[in-house]
């Protein structure tokens, strides 16, 4: 698995399983979300960005359904 941290308002780190094609996103609150399937591309296009929290909004979040949720 891949983990970057993220310096974002909302991101502390974002992980990717490329078995599994499962993106995990760590929030600055303790929330951990994670996504399947998700493509590598969008991965990482949030942790190459300058403003990681807006790409994973516009590529993750309003798309992709989250498969679990842990934390607060």
């Amino acid at each position: 698995m891949i983990r970057e941290r993220i310096i974002s308002s909302t991101i502390r780190a974002v992980s990717f399983d490329q078995s599994s094609s499962t993106l995990v996103v760590e929030s600055k609150e303790g929330t951990v979300t994670r996504h399947s399937p998700v493509k590598y591309d969008s991965y990482h296009a949030i942790v190459s960005s300058r403003f990681p929290d807006r790409i994973y909004r516009h590529l993750i979040v309003d798309h992709i359904v989250p498969v679990a949720m842990e934390g607060k």
